[in-house]
């Protein structure tokens, strides 16, 4: 076997077993979270009200940023720097002596699970629906080619679309 695919299955291997950290920190937060409460003389309740929300937050603003990052570093990079933001957040929430501390490590965390999230499904868009889309258009050629060109510079702009609206609802003109 090459370095290449060596490399390759290392870094699968690396996003599997992180994608297995931040399924189990994001389901002990919930499950011990009694537990957890208690050892900082907390209700279970407030613990679970702070702790769950700051990873799940910073995973959705990761799913936004993740696709930025690897354009901009690689996929191979920003893959491995999610993975070891999920390490780094669930040693520490491990080690955290302080409430304050495990709201760091679930931001931490969660940060490297939208990484991870969004840099996969980057990927998989573009190996399953682009690829073969591509090979259709350019294939085929002509009028066919343009149309599916026009198609994805409409599928493009959606998201920036979506956002410009919501904002010109919230944000009051002049």
């Amino acid at each position: 076997m090459n370095s290449g695919n060596e490399r390759r299955g290392l870094t699968t291997c690396t996003s599997l077993m992180s994608l297995v950290a931040f399924a189990i920190t994001a389901n002990l937060l919930a499950a011990v979270g009694k537990q957890m409460g208690e050892q900082f003389s907390m209700r279970e309740a407030v613990f679970v009200q702070w702790a769950y929300p700051v990873q799940f937050f910073s995973f959705s603003a990761m799913c936004f940023l993740g696709g930025t990052a690897s354009d901009r570093i690689g996929k191979r990079n920003s893959l491995l720097g999610a993975c070891v933001l999920i390490t780094i957040g669930c040693l520490v929430m491990l080690l955290a002596p302080k409430f304050w501390v495990v709201c760091i490590a679930a931001l931490i965390v969660g940060m490297g699970g939208g990484g991870i999230e969004s840099i996969s499904a980057a990927g998989l868009t573009d190996l399953v629906i682009g690829m073969n889309y591509g090979m259709i258009s350019g294939f085929i050629g002509g009028k066919t080619d343009f149309i599916m060109q026009q198609i994805v510079d409409i599928f493009g702009s959606i998201p920036t679309l979506v956002i410009v609206t919501i904002l010109m609802l919230v944000l009051k003109p002049g």
